[in-house]
């Protein structure tokens, strides 16, 4: 409990073994001795230079995140939605501006340039519905769902007119939307949408029930249908520079990946997952480059895996709870560490 009698999480620390690890607390609180606060997160592994890069205590509790990364000379830009708002920082932190949102019930939010005329555009939506709005809040254009859920997969200029059109799963089809609010394409009914993700190879890649089936830019199939043993959901496909591709699964619910960055900036894509219980970042072959465990095992902290200085490796933001909006990540100024407590 905080100062105020409210309740400001669960310290992992005292998991597993409740009463044991409580009683000798509990003993030094009640005599008044100074206690040592609570453990915000653990790193049992990291690359050296790995540190905090900057935070904010005062930054809302977010319900997503979303991170432009720098691009023809234009900085990074992070995107926090809490609620029904957008609150906008820099790549180093600094705050660029709020604006409200108009949609309700809002679980997602991803960010594009669509149009190309150097401003971001930011998508903020939930399984019914989704908003494209600048970045005072106002709203471009809105889409309701068919059937539904809504999922936005990627953006991408399908086209070639040097537009990028917004991709999505609508119920049992997939659509690729204009920056006027057309739709580019829209396909027949797939069938049971397990999972869709890009496709490194351009298009997308959609599993059903029956094996991953990849989609053109076009919104047609290329190639067989693929077998997909087992009941994991496909959460992305990596493209190694010796060919072939591989796959990587995960459970559908309590567990985020993303094969689509690279943290320690070898060049290569790596793996990484996002939990209730920690965040960690794989190699290609399996070696852990971060084991970081979350000292709230009770709470979900949001996190997003981005680019924000433009150098090799890219850098972690979470918003914990009780603590604020962090950036971590391979700063010059932090000092080496693979091991120790925050």
């Amino acid at each position: 409990m905080d100062r105020n009698g409210i309740l400001s999480g669960v310290p992992g620390e005292f998991f597993p073994d409740l009463e044991k690890k409580l009683e000798p607390r509990l003993a030094t609180l009640l005599a008044g001795k100074p206690a040592r606060g609570r453990t915000v997160w653990t790193i049992e592994k990291s690359p050296p230079g790995f540190g905090v890069v900057w935070r904010d205590k005062d930054a809302p509790i977010a319900t997503a995140l979303a991170v432009a990364p720098p691009v023809q000379g234009r900085s990074a830009e992070i995107g926090l939605m809490s609620e029904s708002h957008l609150t906008r920082y820099s790549g180093s932190g600094e705050l660029l501006g709020e604006a409200p949102l108009e949609a309700k019930k809002l679980s997602y939010l991803r960010v594009a340039d669509l149009d190309g005329d150097g401003k971001n555009e930011w998508i903020a939506g939930g399984e019914e519905n989704f908003e494209v709005v600048d970045s005072s809040g106002e709203v471009y254009w809105e889409y309701y769902a068919d059937r539904g859920p809504l999922r936005i997969v990627d953006f991408a200029d399908l086209d070639g007119d040097g537009l990028r059109e917004t991709i999505f799963q609508d119920g049992s089809a997939l659509v690729a939307r204009t920056v006027l609010s057309t739709n580019l394409w829209k396909t027949s009914p797939l069938g049971y949408i397990r999972s869709v993700v890009p496709d490194p190879r351009g298009g997308v890649l959609v599993q059903t029930p029956e094996g991953i089936q990849a989609m053109d830019r076009s919104g047609n199939a290329r190639g067989p249908l693929e077998a997909a043993a087992g009941n994991a959901l496909l959460k992305g496909r990596i493209a190694p520079e010796d060919g072939g591709a591989r796959d990587v699964f995960g459970p559908f619910y309590g567990t985020d990946l993303d094969v689509l960055h690279d943290f320690d900036g070898d060049g290569r894509k790596d793996i990484f997952i996002s939990g209730w219980g920690g965040v960690s970042v794989y190699a290609q072959d399996g070696s852990p480059l971060l084991l970081m465990r979350l000292g709230d095992v009770v709470t979900s902290v949001t996190v997003s895996i981005a680019d924000l200085d433009g150098r090799p490796g890219d850098e972690l933001i979470l918003d914990v709870p009780q603590y604020g909006l962090v950036a971590l990540g391979l700063h010059a100024s932090a000092p080496p560490r693979s091991a120790g407590s925050e």
